[in-house]
């Protein structure tokens, strides 16, 4: 009678390990929103992207995917189509999208939820993501001797600095720094340098993308601190639609 008893034990916990064994074959981790991201602003119907990775042992062909942008609605839907066992799923919601015009910082949260994934600890995830203007430029600088003594900063109407050099410069380096600004408003590049003899030969550029992919950036600023400890260049975000080739 004793022998049975512990047969039983030993089936029972047999049993309740590989029932527990069999459930953790199943998980699916909310790796990550790719869209939005850090930048520009986006449009005001834009989708939203997530990552998802089948950290389990086995395929898994069905996850309900949800998001909810800061207070706003839980948006949700089903996919239906195998992620095997190791690898990441990119998946882009067609069932909503969301106004990401505005510039500001949007908090996105996004979780799933799979039949058989009990291990919950890695099914939800968020990110915080900051959209500043709707125009990308990228600040291009070259110093040359005495580069330690250079720096720059832009700022906006406010006289707020926007963008700046970041730490100590070297000599003979190229420098590249990007930033999203609002068309049609007013920025200022300063140059300073803190020996007070100019830039000694060196120079930056602000371009920003054409319009038409085949064709070369736009500058839209460039130039340098000549001599002296200080000097300014407008780079107003007008001039940019001007300088843009029409099409049609």
């Amino acid at each position: 009678m004793k022998n049975k008893l512990l047969f039983f034990l030993f089936a029972l916990f047999a049993f309740s390990i590989s029932s527990s064994f069999a459930q953790s074959l199943v998980d699916l981790e909310a790796t990550t929103v790719l869209t939005p991201s850090d930048g520009c602003v986006l449009g005001a119907h834009q989708s939203i992207t997530v990552q998802i990775t089948n950290t389990g042992a086995v395929d898994v062909d069905t996850v309900y995917l949800y998001y909810q942008v800061d207070s706003g609605s839980v948006v949700g839907e089903a996919l239906y189509d195998t992620i095997a066992a190791g690898n990441t799923y990119n998946h882009t919601f067609t069932s909503n999208s969301y106004d990401f015009s505005s510039a500001g910082s949007y908090y996105v949260a996004f979780w799933l939820s799979c039949p058989g994934d009990t291990l919950l600890a890695n099914d939800s995830t968020a990110i915080t993501a900051t959209l500043a203007g709707d125009l990308p430029i990228l600040v291009n600088m070259s110093t040359v001797s005495y580069g330690g003594e250079v720096s720059w900063d832009i700022k906006d109407s406010n006289d707020s600095i926007v963008l700046q050099s970041q730490g100590i410069l070297s000599s003979y380096t190229n420098y590249t720094e990007e930033i999203c600004l609002f068309t049609c408003q007013s920025h200022t590049f300063n140059m300073h340098d803190s020996y007070g003899d100019g830039w000694n030969g060196g120079t930056y550029s602000i371009t920003t993308p054409n319009q038409v992919d085949t064709l070369p950036d736009v500058v839209v600023s460039s130039g340098g601190l000549t001599s002296g400890s200080y000097g300014s260049d407008d780079c107003c975000q007008s001039k940019i639609r001007v300088l843009l080739p029409q099409i049609g």
